[in-house]
């Protein structure tokens, strides 16, 4: 019986057809479960179980019912987002942007919605919601450039 993060459990998972811990992907099950919290319920089992259940992608397509490609392309396109930095910046650490604007931007950036969507979800208008992003992409920029500076600093280059 595998336990997820919201507390159900997997039964159907028989215990002999896990692989060893040693094969998380890169070392960082442990950080990516944790970005995992924030994905669409659907999206964060699939991440729980290939991560925590430790199931191959085509025992997970099983128990899924979906094809094996599509579960490989999709655990991918699901630990690609958790990494990217623009994702990790506005999901750990302090940030600065107001609880909205991160929010819009996770609802873009991380699920994917539409600019209409999120516009109808928050009650402001699509330009709002497009002015929103390029401010987050701005901030992200300025983030990304100062960190840089301040390493360079401490190098001494």
């Amino acid at each position: 019986m595998i336990k997820l993060l919201d507390g159900q459990t997997l039964e159907k998972q028989a215990v002999s057809t896990l692989r060893p811990r040693s094969v998380e992907i890169a070392g960082q099950g442990d950080v990516l479960l944790q970005r995992a919290v924030h994905l669409q319920r659907e999206d964060r089992l699939i991440v729980e179980l290939s991560l925590r259940g430790q199931l191959s992608q085509r025992r997970l397509a099983e128990l899924v019912g979906k094809p094996h490609g599509t579960i490989a392309r999709r655990l991918k396109r699901l630990t690609t987002l958790l990494r990217d930095p623009l994702i990790v910046g506005l999901l750990e650490g302090p940030c600065p942007l107001e609880r909205a604007d991160r929010e819009i931007a996770i609802g873009y950036f991380l699920h994917r919605r539409s600019l209409r969507d999120l516009a109808t979800t928050h009650g402001v208008s699509a330009p709002r919601i497009s002015r929103t992003l390029h401010f987050v992409r701005g901030w992200f920029r300025g983030a990304t450039l100062r960190a840089l500076a301040e390493h360079r600093l401490r190098r001494g280059g």
